[in-house]
């Protein structure tokens, strides 16, 4: 996909630049006659750290690239001048400063000290790149709950959620000292990297909502630069504990609208929030003016939970009675017509007495019936649920809520280690490690997982984050600088389900049939089973970049190339246990008394059913681990791999003092992601036709787009419309996913002129020369697709997977049940289990689908 971005600004605020995950400090050496001054020797020293040296070139330029973000003093000295010390210069990460120093005549030891009110108001060297810093003071000093700094990015102007200046959320991008941070799996909110972050080992990042440079790619989106400390010659460090507790909140609206017990006590209390955050940072020298460290630790303990209502038997229910007035659907006791009270207690409709309300004995309606599950194993779960405490839910006299909360717990240990060194003056390295181990008990994903009912066990969600980032700059001469960036990060995420669907707690398993472990659903009341089965992906990435730089008169011509090697492997085990599904088999519906009203009759027999174990259906999913055959009990295991490769050339041309133009051209090569195992999976009508006209043809006979504006055009025979079919796709098959696109160049413009104002009403307005600054630029942004559409591809599509369903039949003597399983064969039967067979496409079926000629504009 492919963005562009045209502006033209008239600003006195801080713009991005380039650098990534560093800045860059520049200027011009000139004497009192505007002469240039070669050879001038340039220190810059970060405040208590290593000085850094460089020396003007025959155009008396000076360049420091990759310097760390910080506030530097800058030296400047030449034979036959008196030295000058600029102080106070600022170094923000992804910034670009110009300094240009004038040296008056004199002897060397004499000095000259520029201070910060006499430096310029306006940045001529930065790029029309929008955006802004957010430096450690902020993120030390605004609240944020949780401690999560990227949350401030929504503080950013054209930031709208994850949406940025319009883009899709697709197009950002987070780098982490240089290394990509996103999961390339699913594409998280623009607040998440899978790289761990904290207000405290973060020394700032920038956030470029509106990029415009060719080192910036994969997108039109925001670019987010995160850069970690850096340890100084001065030894800091800092202790830290947070603590939020329950004292001060209130409850909520819904759960104080439940009614109190008879006792007064509250049913739903206010849920309980324990946030323990702690650690400590340290920075300082190992070698002084060489090697520096910086190390950071925080640990998080959080006890949390959220109320949750499940809906249960009342007592009556469970012992086989259906309560109800004649021909009077139940109602709940918050319902307009309610036939309980809060207290669950019966309230007869208008113009009736407790003496009409009837209690149905289910198990006479029906001699298959006449007796609940005699395993055993529905009394039990039903002894597992605890009695009703909420009756503004069910229909009240045969089911209501039960409330309590449901708790959640939160661990978390993060650490993080950067080390600097400098070889000589030219070659500095610095690396940096992050680590975090995060475990949630309590809950697995978002509205899957809570505990079922108290005293049942809980699944949760565990992931170990690393990252590594090494970086060496090297000085070769003055004007040639090298910067190689190598680094990976990796975070393995596992979705754990309770042992046994919850019931090891209680020392129970999980339901079996016929000796295999199934997953129950029930009709009537809550499953207190949890079937979420194991989950688990990781997407590393591995990256590999190098830049060049190259000073040249007013030039500063920047080129490199970056290589991305991107992993996307998953294991998903859902459906590999059979799921039995209680309720009404056909030709087995049970006749109810005449006066049971109809909104109650299905109640009434899924109540029947399930204290019965009477089975209606057993399902089970069917996968191919080779694209030849379908077989049960198989996981569905995918391994993507993508690669990225990067180029990129640009020029910073200083026409004058205040004149800067910024232009270059990037070239990003993505290859098309393919699956290891090979089971990718697309349509097909066979040698000369197109994948356009398989997609089309599974909904009709002609494969046009008139096709798609005739939904009710009859297909009488599937063998009509093609005969479509379905093929594995990628390397080593007939066919790719799609073809490669090697057409993705993206140019970039841009300038940066502050006006010398001759006209009075424009002066006002601008200010002087050097106080104001316009800019303008033009870009062109390449979306790269996240991994996750590209296993949409094959798992939903027909072919690779499918679900197998036996129906047992009812007899007048027998129907199918737990203790009597008749007609129930383990695995499910599929009558034909060749992967990848031609759908009965008769206007049911979907696929995801694209096109081998996919291309960017």
């Amino acid at each position: 996909m492919k963005g562009s971005l045209l502006g033209l600004l008239l600003t006195v605020s801080a713009f991005g630049a380039v650098q990534m995950s560093t800045g860059r400090l520049s200027g011009v050496v000139t004497d009192s006659r505007g002469g240039v001054i070669p050879g001038a020797t340039v220190i810059a020293v970060r405040a208590n750290a290593e000085p850094i040296l460089t020396y003007t070139n025959e155009a008396g330029r000076y360049t420091f690239t990759s310097l760390i973000p910080g506030r530097y003093a800058l030296t400047v000295e030449a034979p036959g001048f008196k030295k000058v010390s600029v102080g106070d210069v600022l170094i923000e990460v992804g910034g670009a400063v110009v300094r240009d120093v004038v040296l008056e005549p004199g002897e060397i030891t004499e000095e000259v000290t520029v201070t910060a009110a006499s430096q310029p108001v306006v940045e001529i060297g930065k790029g029309p790149s929008l955006g802004d810093v957010v430096d450690a003071r902020r993120l030390l000093d605004l609240p944020l709950n949780g401690r999560n700094p990227l949350d401030l990015i929504q503080l950013q102007a054209g930031v709208v959620g994850s949406n940025v200046s319009g883009t899709r959320t697709t197009s950002n991008n987070i780098r982490v000292d240089g290394i990509q941070a996103q999961d390339n799996f699913i594409q998280e909110p623009i607040n998440v990297a899978m790289i761990p972050l904290s207000v405290d080992d973060v020394a700032e990042f920038r956030v470029t909502t509106s990029p415009v440079d060719v080192e910036y790619g994969r997108g039109a989106g925001a670019q987010v630069d995160v850069v970690t400390p850096s340890g100084t010659n001065e030894l800091h460090g800092s202790l830290f504990e947070f603590h939020r507790n329950t004292v001060l909140n209130a409850n909520s609206f819904f759960n104080n609208a439940i009614p109190r017990r008879p006792d007064g006590s509250e049913v739903a209390p206010r849920d309980v929030l324990l946030r323990h955050q702690f650690g400590f940072r340290l920075g300082g020298p190992i070698r002084r003016n060489r090697t520096f460290f910086f190390g950071a630790y925080e640990g998080l303990r959080e006890r949390t939970g959220t109320t949750v209502t499940r809906l249960v038997l009342t007592e009556p229910a469970r012992r086989g009675l259906f309560r109800y007035f004649p021909n009077v659907p139940n109602g709940h006791a918050a319902s307009a017509n309610p036939t309980v009270d809060f207290h669950g207690n019966p309230r007869p409709p208008a113009g009736m007495t407790l003496a009409d309300l009837r209690a149905l004995d289910l198990f006479s309606l029906d001699a298959r019936r006449a007796q609940p599950d005699q395993t055993g194993l529905i009394r039990r779960l039903l002894e597992v649920i605890p009695p009703p405490n909420d009756f503004t839910v069910g229909d009240g006299l045969n089911t209501a809520g039960y409330t309590f909360f449901a708790p959640i717990r939160t661990i978390s240990d993060r650490f993080t280690l950067r080390l600097d060194h400098a070889f000589t003056d030219r070659h500095r390295l610095y690396g940096v490690y992050r680590f975090q181990d995060f475990a949630i008990r309590g809950l697995i994903a978002p509205g899957e997982g809570l505990q079922r009912f108290p005293g049942l066990g809980v699944g949760g969600q565990l992931f170990r984050a690393q990252s590594f980032s090494g970086t060496l700059v090297s000085t070769f001469t003055p004007t040639f600088i090298n910067e190689f960036r190598a680094g990976f990060q990796r975070t393995p995420v596992r979705f754990v389900p309770p042992e046994e669907g919850g019931l090891a707690a209680l020392g129970a398993r999980l339901p079996t049939l016929r000796g295999l472990p199934v997953s129950l659903e029930f009709g009537s009341f809550s499953n207190p089973i949890n079937n979420f089965e194991l989950q688990q992906r990781v997407a590393p990435v591995y990256q590999y970049t190098d830049t060049v730089t190259w000073i040249r008169g007013n030039h500063e011509f920047r080129g490199g190339v970056e290589v991305r090697f991107i992993q996307a492997n998953s294991r998903d085990t859902a459906g590999v246990r059979p799921t039995v599904t209680l309720g009404e088999a056909p030709a087995s519906q049970v006749p109810l008394p005449r006066d049971v009203n109809p909104n109650n009759a299905a109640l009434a027999r899924a109540i029947l059913y399930d204290l019965t174990g009477s089975i209606a259906r057993v399902e089970q999913t069917y996968r191919t681990p080779d694209g030849r055959t379908l077989v049960p009990f198989q996981a569905e295991t995918f391994g993507f791999r993508h690669r990225q490769v990067n180029l990129f050339f640009g020029d910073s041309w200083r026409l004058r003092r205040t004149l800067t133009l910024l232009y270059g051209i990037r070239y990003e090569y993505n290859t098309v992601p393919f699956e290891v195992n090979g089971l990718l999976v697309q349509p097909t009508l066979g040698p000369g036709h197109t994948r356009f006209a398989a997609a089309l043809g599974i909904s009709s006979r002609t494969g046009t787009w008139a096709d798609l504006f005739q939904p009710s055009a009859s297909v009488t025979d599937p063998r009509a419309i093609g005969p479509v079919g379905f093929e594995l796709v990628g390397p080593g098959r007939s066919n790719p996913l799609f073809r490669d696109d090697r057409n993705n160049v993206a140019p970039a413009f841009g300038i940066s002129w502050s006006p010398r104002t001759r006209l009075w009403g424009l002066r006002h307005l601008l200010g002087r020369e050097m106080q104001s600054v316009l800019r303008g630029g033009y870009y062109i942004g390449y979306e790269a697709f996240p991994l996750v559409l590209f296993a949409q591809f094959s798992r939903l599509n027909p072919g690779i997977s499918t679900s197998a369903f036996l129906v047992p039949a009812a007899t007048a003597e027998a129907i199918s049940r737990l203790d009597n399983p008749v007609g129930i064969t383990l695995p499910v039967p599929l009558a034909d289990t060749r992967a990848l067979r031609p759908p009965d496409f008769q206007r049911r079926d979907s696929g995801f689908f694209i096109d081998e000629n996919l291309r960017s504009p």
